[in-house]
């Protein structure tokens, strides 16, 4: 029996570990996302079109990297950023 699981769990885990990870923008919606956070710029900027960075933070020393944009992509800068 383990024998037969192992198989599915490795074929499903990629699956399971995708979907456990806590999403890194704070409202995504279709393709508009909402960042509130500094450390969710970058998957924000490789997965948004309609970008909304409310209130960021960003280190010191830590620029924010908007070179990846998708195409035709939109960025609103929001509260004090």
């Amino acid at each position: 029996m383990a024998k037969l699981f192992a198989p599915v769990v490795a074929a499903l885990l990629p699956a399971v570990l995708v979907t456990a990870a806590p999403t890194a923008v704070s409202n995504a919606t279709g393709n508009g996302c909402t960042v509130t956070e500094y450390a969710d710029i970058a998957n924000a900027v490789a997965t948004c079109t309609d970008i909304t960075l409310s209130n960021i933070a960003a280190p010191a020393n830590s620029p924010i990297d908007l070179q990846k944009l998708q195409q035709g992509a939109t960025v609103t800068f929001d509260g004090t950023t």
